[in-house]
């Protein structure tokens, strides 16, 4: 599986993501898989410490690769 992070997407756009997806054919669980991660904050401080952001996993690679372009800031293998 390869991995796409998605950084700083919100929730309703990650799944206007998987629409756009599922519209081209892919099946989640069996193409590609997506965690969504919320913020997490300090108590104390407010500040952000760990930002949102989506990890997507796909089979293919070459399917990875569109993604990243399209969508994406890091891909992982």
């Amino acid at each position: 599986m390869t991995e796409v992070d998605l950084i700083d997407y919100d929730v309703n756009s990650i799944i206007a993501i998987v629409h756009v997806l599922k519209s081209q054919g892919l099946e989640i669980d069996k193409d590609f898989t997506f965690q969504y991660h919320p913020p997490q904050f300090d108590a104390d401080f407010g500040a952000a410490i760990v930002n949102r952001h989506t990890v997507f996993s796909f089979k293919e690679g070459s399917v990875a690769s569109w993604f990243a372009l399209k969508y994406g800031n890091q891909v992982q293998e």
